[in-house]
């Protein structure tokens, strides 16, 4: 959000993450451009950006959900994955181009999503 976001939506299951979410929203200068809630809220809204710092099974679970979200052009940041599960994470996500960063073992992927 302080880079230069006009709006951002952050998504969970958990409501206590949301909570902390807005939290530090509010020290970070940011609660008046930030919308919070749980993903059976989140409307046809398409992203320019999405970022998910989960694992591996649910990237893969959630990624035409992700995908129906990200507006063609966009860009997906996915992290919380493995080096030795980024092929399998790069084929669920095939309408993207991915650019990966290792550190430790752990990835962290810019999908860009094909026009």
């Amino acid at each position: 959000a302080r880079l230069g976001a006009k709006t951002v939506k952050a998504l969970d299951i958990d409501e206590a993450a949301l909570d902390v979410c807005v939290d530090n929203a509010k020290r970070n200068g940011v609660a008046s451009i930030l919308d919070v809630a749980k993903p059976e809220q989140l409307s046809d809204h398409q992203a320019d950006v999405l970022v998910a710092n989960i694992l591996l099974t649910p990237l893969i679970s959630l990624s035409e959900t992700l995908l129906s979200h990200l507006k063609p052009g966009g860009h997906l940041i996915l992290s919380g994955v493995l080096e030795t599960q980024i092929d399998r994470l790069k084929a669920a996500y095939p309408t993207c181009e991915f650019e990966v960063l290792v550190r430790d073992g752990w990835c962290c992927c810019r999908a860009d999503k094909k026009s």
